[in-house]
């Protein structure tokens, strides 16, 4: 039982305790309880007041396999997870991990190890076996030799840039090109005005129409950044491996 004297009056929690298992440790603020539950329950600060703890997960709800983002310090790290930064294992060590994972990211050197993912710098996506929004996903390729390809899990997917919302609009001509062009104007006598040829210049005002322009050319956009990404904040991926 823990208590907590408030302005001079005593309140009571009934079997709070401090639940501690593999994996990391689960507690609670006895004292905003004790705020919490006196000022709900309307009564008199002298009789004691039972609320209920918070249930704990355990950790067998999080099942071996799973990827996880982890703010802490690698350091810090408890036993039942490690990095994911594609180092091997080995069916022997880690036998749960091996039944869940097997080669899937990459094969090991051995035929009884594998690789875990290799995450580093990388955004995570949900596997997408119909392509319904991953229109690439049949494409998608091993993150490592042996492991996964196509539209399931484990797969890696390349640089991609679809067409923006809204449109892009381009700078000055960056190649020079022709238009082929006619007039409609009568040429008069007088010296050449155009060319050393035998035509001469326009002398009555007319309408010059462009053809189109039938020459390839491109466009230069200039400015840019060395990737496409949102609005981000860095985390280690971690894997439960035990």
């Amino acid at each position: 039982m823990c208590s907590s004297r408030l302005g001079g009056h005593r309140s009571l929690i009934g079997n709070a305790s401090l639940a501690k298992y593999r994996g990391g440790i689960v507690g609670t603020s006895l004292l905003l309880l004790c705020l919490l539950s006196t000022a709900a329950s309307g009564q008199s600060p002298k009789n004691a007041v039972k609320v209920a703890m918070p249930t704990v997960v355990a950790p067998a709800a999080i099942p071996v396999g799973s990827i996880i983002a982890y703010g802490g310090d690698l350091k810090s790290l408890p036993s039942e997870y490690l990095p994911c930064d594609g180092r091997e294992f080995d069916q022997t060590s880690y036998r749960a991990l091996w039944v869940v994972l097997g080669t899937a990211w990459g094969a090991g050197h051995s035929a009884n190890s594998g690789l875990l993912p290799k995450l580093d710098g990388l955004f995570l996506r949900g596997a997408d076996p119909r392509s319904n929004v991953d229109k690439d996903g049949t494409s998608r390729t091993a993150p490592a030799a042996g492991g996964n390809v196509g539209a399931n899990g484990a797969t890696l997917e390349n640089w991609a840039t679809g067409l923006p919302r809204a449109p892009f609009t381009t700078g000055p001509e960056s190649n020079s090109h022709d238009h082929a062009a006619s007039t409609d104007a009568e040429y008069i006598s007088g010296p050449n005005t155009f060319s050393a040829g035998k035509q001469r210049g326009l002398g009555v005002p007319g309408v010059v129409t462009l053809g189109p322009n039938d020459r390839h050319h491109t466009h230069v956009l200039v400015g840019g950044d060395t990737e496409t990404r949102p609005v981000n904040a860095s985390v280690y991926w971690i894997i439960r491996v035990r």
